[in-house]
């Protein structure tokens, strides 16, 4: 599948220099220098919390539908009527006219309106978070002094008013001292006027492996919708941190996690899911920086933000955001501060979440309710192989800081046994998964046998974490020091309640393991009878009753007693 080289983007990110603070152009004080459109006039449509600016002429004329056709005709006529003046007051005196004849506000701004209050209400409302204020009265137009002092959302031709946006950006929010969100006027980008003066350009679309998942310029409502709820969250997050000096992954990761939250139907996030699922295993959960498709990923990481919102609740992010604030802005420790109010850390979180990545797409079916109802949609997460039949299965592989792994490992006619050896990475998985069913184990050593799958499978699949936030992990495959092994151990006596047992090189066949309980008791015996058996073992005793949660030990032949522990 092909990566999204040319994703539509937030432009807020943009304003910042990769982990870095505000980029030198957009210092305090440096903004009205950049705005091409600063002697513009505009009408303004004040509800309970906004004043939403935005003209209907030229470059920024705001999108339009047929049941706005009698205001456009009365903006048009009175342009025409006022050419006379300069275009400053005659602006100013078409949009006075028009409120004075109480003329409605266009569809567009209508519904920019209710998406920016809903979002309001829910970061505000709902989750408790800080509300943003602004000083500015807008920082696109020239309005009005006399207006009331509410957030100020502008909209605008983005890449006009300033190039540095040029290409498909849906918004900006500036950061305090002129915080105020510039949003786009109607999702067509590169955009000139023609001889009639229409706007000409490309209409700003979400991409999924080729295919337009919406055409914004026509579906414009859904363009709305998800860049209201995105922008207005990172007004939210510059309330808490008046001054970014570092501009770290989670100013996106959390927008683009709440936009879907509140604007599932949209979907926008994935158009930059490919560049994640493809790359997992090398691009870091937290990297600020431009991945391998030309686009941030850290958008396309907002799936461990939704990943969040179930395992801890649907307000976790408002406690990383207070710890934040005190904090100074320091990510690692905003994290772990919140996931410790739920008993959580990231070393707890992140196995479980790569874990769920791993049934993106249509591949493989989960066995149970996803943290999201759209892994379907996502592409097939990438993988790397390994056959224990081949000499080349033995290899060291590293995974850096906040990464994770797949190995799909096969058994063939001529395999044998083999050691994982992991460091630093923890909460390994192993996964036998087919179109009809998984089942999924977790592991709680580091130190694993790789053996043949389960009955029924001619693979499985082993998802490596690397939890930490500093140091790489290394997973080494190499040649098992010790020939037999019982794996997974611990194991749970709920379902799946299987035993494996690996077996050794040198084997003589057949060859008996012998089961004891914690008192020397002789549990169950089993026997290897050929090199192509499976050995297994249900957690039965010899009279077919499940064992109780406890330790026990185990011995091949005369060999010496191993551990084993068995959980409810």
């Amino acid at each position: 599948m092909p990566l999204e080289a040319d994703a539509a983007r937030c432009g807020t990110a943009m304003l910042f220099e990769p982990g870095r603070g505000l980029h030198p152009a957009f210092k305090t004080g440096a903004l009205a220098a950049r705005v091409a459109a600063v002697d513009n006039r505009a009408r303004t449509l004040e509800s309970d919390n906004f004043l939403i600016h935005y003209s209907l002429r030229a470059w920024h004329r705001v999108h339009t539908e047929p049941g706005d056709s009698a205001l456009v005709r009365a903006a048009d006529s009175l342009f025409t009527l006022l050419a006379s003046l300069p275009d400053g007051p005659r602006d100013s005196a078409v949009y006075a006219r028009l409120d004075s004849a109480h003329y409605p506000h266009p569809a567009y701004i209508l519904k920019t309106r209710d998406y920016f209050e809903s979002a309001r209400a829910y970061y505000v409302g709902t989750l408790g978070m800080l509300p943003p204020s602004s000083s500015a009265l807008s920082v696109q137009y020239n309005v009005s002094p006399s207006l009331n002092r509410k957030f100020p959302v502008d909209v605008v031709d983005v890449g006009t008013v300033d190039s540095f946006f040029a290409g498909e950006t849906y918004a900006v929010t500036y950061p305090p001292p002129d915080l105020s969100i510039a949003f786009e006027n109607d999702f067509i980008c590169r955009t000139s006027l023609d001889a009639n003066g229409r706007i000409r350009g490309d209409s700003i679309k979400s991409r999924l492996s080729g295919e337009v998942i919406h055409n914004y310029a026509a579906e414009w409502e859904l363009g709305i919708k998800v860049t209201a709820f995105h922008e207005f969250y990172h007004a939210v997050q510059f309330t808490y941190i008046p001054r970014v000096t570092t501009y770290h992954a989670w100013y996106e990761i959390s927008a683009t996690g709440m936009e879907e939250r509140n604007a599932g139907e949209v979907n926008d996030y994935l158009q930059y899911l490919p560049c994640v699922l493809y790359n997992h295993e090398r691009i870091p959960l937290t990297s600020t920086l431009q991945g391998p498709c030309t686009h941030y990923p850290m958008y396309g990481q907002a799936i461990f933000h939704q990943y969040l919102s179930k395992a801890l609740d649907s307000a976790f992010d408002v406690r990383v955001w207070d710890q934040l604030r005190r904090n100074g802005d320091a990510l690692k420790d905003g994290l772990e501060t919140a996931f410790a109010k739920y008993g959580q850390s990231m070393a707890t979180l992140y196995p479980d979440y790569a874990s769920q990545v791993f049934f993106a797409g249509k591949r493989f079916r989960p066995p149970g309710p996803s943290f999201t109802s759209d892994i379907p949609l996502w592409p097939n997460i990438s993988m790397d192989s390994v056959d224990l039949s081949s000499a080349a299965a033995d290899r060291v592989i590293t995974l850096p800081v906040l990464t994770f792994g797949v190995l799909k490992v096969k058994w063939g006619p001529k395999a044998y046994a083999r050691t994982l050896q992991a460091k630093v990475a923890s909460g390994i998985t192993r996964i036998h998964a087919s179109a009809d069913t998984s089942i999924v184990e977790h592991l709680l050593e580091t130190r694993i046998a790789l053996g043949p799958p389960r009955d029924g499978f001619d693979a499985y699949y082993l998802v490596l974490p690397n939890p930490s936030y500093t140091e790489k992990a290394t997973v080494e495959i190499k040649e098992s020091d010790a020939q037999f092994y019982a794996y997974p151990n611990p194991v749970r006596t709920l379902a799946p309640a299987t035993l494996y047992f690996s077996q050794g090189r040198d084997m003589a066949f057949p060859s008996q393991v012998r089961i004891y309980g914690e008192n020397g008791r002789l549990v169950r015996t089993l026997e290897f009878t050929s090199p192509d058996q499976s050995m297994t073992w249900d957690l039965h005793d010899a009279g077919n009753q499940t064992v109780k949660p406890g330790l026990y030990y185990y011995r091949l032949a005369q060999e010496s007693l191993k551990v084993l522990v068995v959980l409810r």
